[in-house]
Formats: structure tokens, C-alpha cells, sequence
């Protein structure tokens, strides 16, 4: 390697969505990148495993629509090749499959636990800021006041982790409850 193979404008610690987004828009802007990553793949908490034979995540699921990614994709003159699923997320339950963006949350939780509609009830008390619970409480302590049940608090892990790319015991409860009450959740994903 001679010496300006070496000279970069710009470098960017860690190959995640934000660090190659980052890393796009610059040499799309013309500078010289470098992307440094400390594990051997990319994608960051938005990458896959091969696991005997089974592709499992290891965090985020979904991809916003006519957000940051899809215009971060538009500003590199990059396609932006994703399907949006109808309805964006389904759990089957029972043999059935509820959809919880169309309300679904109380028949969901209902199966899961004798506790679901104390639960659902919380939720609906975060509709406005005197039911958000306090900063510090993570989605999982959240969820634990209301019920023990693994399969309700599994739901609200995978939700988590699809969505906010964060497990139930990193993320403030009332971030995810401002995101599920406040926002059109899963409207574009």
C-alpha cells in the first residue's frame, strides 16, 4: 500500500445503521471514508446470525419508511428496495393471527395472562403525560408491575428489539409508551 491509499477524509467508528448512513452520505458528498467496525460483520444491532440453519437477529426487525432511512437512501442516489408488509406486524395466537396495530393489543395480552387488561389499561393511561410512567422505570420494570407472565413480557422484549434496536431493560418505559400512544406505531415500517 503506498501512503495516499492511506489518507482519508473523514472516519467513522462502527459499521451500524447511523455509521454507514454517516459513511454514505459523506462519500456521496465527495469525502474520502473510512468505517471502522470492531466485529466482523456489519449492521450493528441490526444484523442477522446463521444459527443451525435458522437466520435470527440480533436486534432491529423493521425499517422506517419516509424517514431518515428512506431519504438517506434518496440523498446517495441509492435504491431504496423494501416492501412494506399489510398489516406491518401480525402475532399468531391460538391459531390466530392479531394484528396490533388495528387494536389488537387487548385480545393479545388477554390470552396471554389473566393480568393482560390491567395492563392494556396502562397503556391506555399513557395516552396523555400524567399516565407516562416515571424517566427512570425501563420497559420491562414497566411491564413487571403489571404481570410475571414470560410470554407478555417476551412480547414487549421482541418489540423492543425489533423496533428500537434495544432490550425491554435498556429502554425507558415511558420512551416506548410516548412512541405506541403518541405516533402512528407501525404505520410506516
Amino acid at each position: 500500500m503506498s501512503s495516499s491509499e492511506n489518507n482519508f477524509d473523514a472516519l467513522v467508528v462502527g459499521a451500524g445503521a447511523g455509521g454507514l448512513f454517516a459513511a454514505a452520505r459523506l462519500q456521496h458528498l465527495g469525502y474520502r471514508t473510512l468505517v471502522v467496525e470492531r466485529l466482523d460483520q456489519v449492521g450493528g444491532r441490526a444484523s442477522t446470525h446463521d444459527i443451525d440453519g435458522f437466520k435470527v437477529n440480533n436486534g432491529a426487525i423493521v425499517i422506517e419508511t419516509g424517514g431518515i432511512t428512506e431519504q438517506t437512501f434518496a440523498d446517495v442516489d441509492a435504491e431504496f428496495d423494501v416492501r412494506s408488509p399489510e398489516p406491518p406486524i401480525l402475532y399468531r395466537l391460538g391459531g390466530k393471527d392479531v394484528d396490533v396495530t388495528g387494536g389488537g393489543w387487548g385480545f393479545l395480552l388477554g390470552k396471554l395472562t389473566r393480568q393482560g387488561a390491567k395492563l392494556v389499561k396502562g397503556i391506555g393511561a399513557a395516552r396523555n403525560d400524567s399516565g407516562l410512567p416515571e424517566d427512570e422505570l425501563s420497559t420491562d420494570e414497566w411491564v413487571s408491575k403489571y404481570t410475571k407472565n414470560e410470554g407478555v413480557r417476551g412480547i414487549f422484549r421482541n418489540m423492543c428489539g425489533s423496533v428500537f434496536a434495544v432490550s425491554s431493560e435498556e429502554l425507558p418505559a415511558r420512551v416506548f409508551l410516548t412512541y405506541f400512544t403518541r405516533k402512528s406505531a407501525f404505520k410506516t415500517f
